[in-house]
């Protein structure tokens, strides 16, 4: 472009075609900010994290080190004061950190209030996966669920398969599962919106041809770690599976 075209072109007198560059991609800065979080975090072994999973029934010593889990002291809504979190890590289908739950605890080992668990970055399509101490990469039959907790308990009971938690019902028929899936055991909380969105992420996954098996607890238990903490206090050793309804 020589200096006339330049002069042109200020004035809006110009034939000449202008190409806009697009902006490049922007990171996404709150999973950014959540894989900040995740490396600074340590091991959960005696601190409050460790104490509020024994309290839920689910000690250390009862499930296999759980890659996915650590323990940080944080800022919850603002707050200026730090408390501690066992923060568990969002996986995608390739295994990247794409985000964190956090579930803020007091220095006792109790959930710090009734809403204590809070997510950052991406949580739509991953998932916490917690490991039953076998083969990381057989991930052809996998157990799925809600909660963290919940997750565990299945960990403890079942420890024949990963578990993966979708860290909410609505975020269960989202979750992206591995090409080598082929079968996968749904637990889901007992109530209407759990076992609707259990049946909605049924529906899809046998659609993709994964083998899908609908798990249904008793109606008394509202989630799967009530019914583990039920028959731990229970002369009777638990039974391995709480039921099952037929594939979806």
């Amino acid at each position: 472009m020589n200096f006339t075209d330049a002069c042109d072109l200020l004035e809006g007198n110009s034939n000449i075609a202008i190409r806009k560059v697009p902006n490049p991609a922007q990171p996404n800065s709150k999973a950014e900010d959540a894989r900040r979080i995740w490396n600074a975090a340590t091991s959960i072994v005696g601190t409050p994290a460790d104490v509020y999973l024994a309290r839920r029934g689910i000690p250390l010593s009862r499930i296999a080190l759980q890659p996915n889990l650590r323990f940080a002291k944080l800022k919850f809504d603002g707050s200026e004061a730090l408390h501690p979190a066992l923060v568990a890590a969002v996986r995608d289908v390739r295994g990247e950190i794409t985000g964190i739950q956090r579930t803020y605890l007091t220095e006792e080992g109790e959930k710090l209030c009734v809403d204590a668990k809070r997510s950052l970055g991406t949580i739509r399509g991953g998932a916490i996966r917690l490991s039953s101490g076998g083969d990381e990469d057989d991930l052809g039959a996998i157990y799925l669920c809600e909660g963290l907790e919940d997750g565990l308990s299945l960990l403890r009971l079942q420890g024949d398969a990963p578990v993966w938690v979708a860290a909410g019902a609505g975020m269960m028929e989202a979750v992206k599962l591995p090409a080598t899936t082929t079968n996968v055991r749904i637990v889901p909380d007992n109530d209407f919106a759990g076992r609707s969105a259990a049946l909605r992420a049924g529906v899809k996954f046998t659609k993709q041809g994964v083998f899908v098996h609908l798990n249904r607890l008793p109606d008394e238990f509202k989630d799967y770690n009530e019914f583990l903490l039920h028959h731990l206090a229970s002369p009777v050793s638990p039974e391995a599976d709480p039921g099952e309804e037929s594939g979806a």
